[in-house]
């Protein structure tokens, strides 16, 4: 077995929420990425947006498959579920477009670890009650 750096897989968690901000303030760091190689899982747009509110220097860079992601520091790498209409999304505020779109991406983070092309997950803040408006009635994703 290669001794490589773990891949994370990271839901982008509610876009309109904090998980984007938080997970790219997280990933403009550069000690993230002498540990592991992560990966968010969720909209590009929806991100560099998120890169903007955050006012961090960081590449937002779509991947439809893990092997084009770049995993280095100054670069996220989004798997690009394209699932978040811009012009519709409302920061703090819950709707079901922002639900539907963070439950996809935690039902797309278990489908990778599940297929073992991550090593790990981690889930970033959702807000139960856009996922329910969206027509996805679990009680959390815990």
């Amino acid at each position: 077995m290669k001794n490589r750096k773990p891949i994370i897989g990271i839901s982008m968690g509610d876009p309109a929420g904090i998980g984007p901000e938080i997970t790219a303030k997280t990933l403009a760091t550069r000690d993230i990425y002498d540990i592991c190689r992560p990966l968010i899982i969720g909209d590009a747009n929806a991100m560099r947006d998120a890169v903007k509110i955050a006012q961090v220097d960081l590449e937002i860079h779509p991947v439809t498959t893990i092997s084009e992601g770049r995993f280095d520091h100054g670069t996220a790498d989004v798997f690009d579920l394209k699932n978040v209409d811009m012009d519709e999304l409302e920061h703090g505020k819950i709707s079901a477009m922002a639900g539907n779109a963070a439950f996809h991406a935690v039902k797309r983070l278990i489908e990778l670890a599940l297929d073992k092309e991550i090593d790990a997950t981690v889930t970033g803040p959702i807000h139960k009650e856009s996922i329910n408006l969206a027509g996805h009635h679990y009680p959390g994703h815990t």
